[in-house]
C-alpha cells in the first residue's frame, strides 16, 4: 500500500486500518485501489508529509516524539486520520505548555479539533492570568466577540478594574474600524470598581471623547460614584498544590472555584520516580521542589533545586544545592527557602542550608546554616515567629526546633497525651499549622493507620477531634482559617476540612486525581 502526498510513504494495508478508524472505513466501504493487486495508491490531503509520516512509523513502533514546534501538526494529522489516543497524549502534551503568550492560541486549536481537555485548560489559564494575556500582542488580535465573552466575565482574576479599562483601550485602539465596538465594550467595565481619579482620566481619553454614549456611561459614573464594588474576581487567587509521593503530576484545586475540582497544572520535569522525597514549598506565585532521587535510582539523591511560576506555567533551573538530600524538610520563613536533614544513599544528612528568594534570581545562591544536633526525615516544618519546628516523622528521632534569630538548634520536649507523657508517638503525620497551633494528622503505629489528631498550643500537645478516614503521609495547608488535609495511604484520595471553632472535620466532594499515596502539599499565591 502506498500512501501518496507531496511524497511517498509504503505501508501495509492492514496496520494502517488496524490503527487509524479513518483509513478502516476506507477500505471497508469499496475503496477502488490504483496500481492493482494486493498494494495500491491513496492520496492523503489536508496534512503534511511529516507528521503523516511520524504517524505512520508510530503504527510499526509504538513510540512517536512530539515536541513543543511539531505539536499542532502532529494533533491536525492525527484529527484527520482519527486516532484518538494520538489527539489525547498530544493535548496532555499541550497543556503543560500553556502560557500568556500561546494561550490564545492553544485554545483555538483545542477548540478546532474537539480537545476539551484542553480547551478547558486554556480558559482557566486566561481567566486566572488575565492581567498578564490581556497585555499580549495576541489578545489585541482576537475578534470583538472573543473578547466580549472575556472582559463581561465575572471570574477573570485582575488587580482592579482597570485592568479591564486598559485591555478594551488597547484592544480598540488596534485600528480606527474597532472604535465602534467601544460602547459595548464599555458596558461590560464595572464602573462602580473604578476609581475617581481613573474615571477622571478616562473624561479626557481621545477615544472616550469620540464615543458620546462611552462617555456618557464615565460621565455618569464620576457625577455618582459611590466606591461600592460590583462583583469581580480580584486579589489573590489561591491554590492547594499537591503532588503525590510516586507522581510527577502537580494537582492543583482553586480554592475560588472549588467546584471546578482537583485538576494537573503541570509536571515536575526530569523526576524519574516522580516526587520520591523532594521537598515541596512554595514562595507566593511559585513552586520550590528540592532534591528527590533522579537515574542513579531510589536511594541516591539530587542536590537539585528547580521552580514552576504560575503565572508565566514555566520550570526553571535554580542553583544547586550545597548537599544533595531527600526526605528533608522544605520551608520558606521571612522570604528564605531552608532545606534541613534528610538522608542520601541510606546515610544520614544533618546539614541546613538556605536560599535568599528575595534576591534577584540571577543571585541566588545557597548558604549553610547550623547543622542539626540528630537525623531528621520528614518534609513538614511549621514556622512560629523566629522558630522552625521539626516533629518527628519517622524513626527514632527527636522533635527539634531551630531558632533563625540566633542560627541555634534547640530540644522541643513536646509533652502531651502518649504514654511517656509526649506526644503521640508515629510515623509519618501529616503536619499542619494554624496561627501558632501545630497539628499532628493520622500516621502509622506498628502498621496501624491512625485518625487521630494533636494540636500544639505552645505548650503541650492536646487531642483534637478525629479524621473521619485514618491516613499515612497526608499533605496538610491551612486556608482561611481552616485546616485542609490531603489524601494520603488509606485516604482513598479524600480531602478534609478542619475547622478548630467548631472542633470538626468536613470531607470535600472533591478527591485527588491520585489515590491511595502520600502526598505533599502547599498553598500557591497567584499574585495579581
Amino acid at each position: 500500500m502506498t500512501l501518496a502526498g507531496d511524497e511517498i510513504i509504503r505501508a501495509h494495508r492492514l496496520i494502517l486500518a488496524a490503527c487509524s478508524p479513518y483509513f478502516n472505513s476506507l477500505f471497508s466501504h469499496g475503496w477502488d485501489s490504483t496500481g492493482g493487486g494486493a498494494g495500491g495508491t491513496i492520496r492523503v490531503s489536508g496534512v503534511r508529509y511529516q507528521e503523516l509520516k511520524m504517524l505512520i512509523d508510530f503504527m510499526y513502533k509504538g513510540e512517536i516524539e512530539v515536541t513543543s514546534e511539531t505539536a499542532a501538526n502532529i494533533l491536525a494529522a492525527a484529527d484527520l486520520l482519527l486516532m484518538e489516543k494520538i489527539k489525547w497524549a498530544v493535548c496532555e502534551f499541550l497543556q503543560k505548555l500553556i502560557c500568556s503568550s500561546n494561550c490564545f492560541f492553544l485554545s483555538r486549536l483545542a477548540d478546532m479539533y474537539a480537545c476539551p481537555d484542553l480547551l478547558e485548560s486554556t480558559q482557566r489559564f486566561i481567566q486566572r492570568n488575565f492581567e498578564d494575556v490581556s497585555r499580549t500582542e495576541d489578545f489585541v488580535e482576537l475578534t470583538f466577540n472573543e473578547v466580549e465573552s472575556l472582559i463581561k466575565l465575572d471570574n477573570i482574576f485582575v488587580s482592579s478594574e482597570e485592568t479591564i479599562v486598559e485591555a478594551v483601550l488597547a484592544w480598540c485602539s488596534k485600528s480606527e474600524d474597532r472604535k465602534v465596538h467601544l460602547n459595548t465594550l464599555f458596558k461590560h467595565v464595572k464602573l462602580t470598581n473604578l476609581s475617581q481619579k481613573c474615571l477622571e482620566a478616562l473624561k479626557e481619553n481621545s477615544d472616550i471623547l469620540a464615543d458620546k454614549d462611552a462617555l456618557n456611561q464615565v460621565e455618569s459614573q464620576t457625577s455618582t460614584n459611590t466606591n461600592s464594588l460590583s462583583s469581580r474576581a480580584r486579589g489573590l487567587n489561591k491554590f492547594i498544590v499537591a503532588v503525590g509521593f510516586d507522581s510527577c503530576a502537580v494537582e492543583y484545586l482553586d480554592l475560588d472555584r472549588p467546584e471546578e475540582g482537583w485538576n494537573i497544572l503541570t509536571e515536575i520535569p526530569n523526576m524519574r520516580y516522580g516526587l520520591s522525597g523532594a521537598g515541596l514549598a512554595s514562595y507566593c506565585d511559585t513552586l520550590l521542589v528540592t532534591g528527590g532521587v533522579g537515574r542513579a535510582g531510589v536511594l541516591k539523591a539530587l542536590n537539585r533545586f528547580v521552580t514552576y511560576n504560575v503565572r508565566t506555567n514555566e520550570w526553571a533551573e535554580g542553583p544547586a544545592m550545597i548537599t544533595a538530600r531527600k526526605c528533608h524538610a522544605s520551608v520558606v520563613a521571612d522570604g528564605k527557602l531552608y532545606v534541613m536533614g534528610g538522608s542520601d544513599s541510606q546515610l544520614s544528612v544533618l546539614t541546613a542550608e538556605c536560599l535568599d528568594l528575595t534576591q534577584p534570581e540571577d543571585q541566588w545562591a545557597w548558604h549553610p546554616v547550623s547543622a542539626l544536633p540528630t537525623w531528621h526525615n520528614g518534609s513538614f516544618t511549621p514556622v512560629v515567629g523566629t522558630n522552625i519546628y521539626l516533629p518527628v516523622a519517622y524513626g527514632a528521632d527527636n522533635d527539634k526546633i531551630y531558632d533563625i534569630s540566633r542560627d541555634l538548634w534547640l530540644g522541643w520536649d513536646s509533652p502531651g497525651d502518649g504514654e511517656d507523657g509526649h506526644r503521640i508517638s508515629r510515623d509519618r503525620p501529616g503536619v499542619g499549622q494554624l496561627g501558632e497551633h501545630i497539628y499532628i494528622v493520622g500516621g502509622a503505629s506498628t502498621r496501624e493507620l491512625l485518625d487521630t489528631v494533636e494540636k500544639w498550643d505552645g505548650e503541650r500537645f492536646h487531642r483534637v477531634a478525629s479524621l473521619h478516614h485514618a491516613r499515612e503521609g497526608p499533605g496538610v495547608v491551612a486556608h482561611d482559617g481552616k485546616l485542609y488535609v490531603l489524601g494520603g495511604r488509606g485516604g482513598d484520595g479524600s480531602v478534609e476540612v478542619y475547622d478548630p471553632a467548631t472542633d470538626k472535620w468536613e470531607i470535600l466532594d472533591q478527591k485527588l486525581i491520585s489515590t491511595d499515596q502520600e502526598y505533599s502539599a502547599v498553598i500557591l499565591d497567584r499574585v495579581v
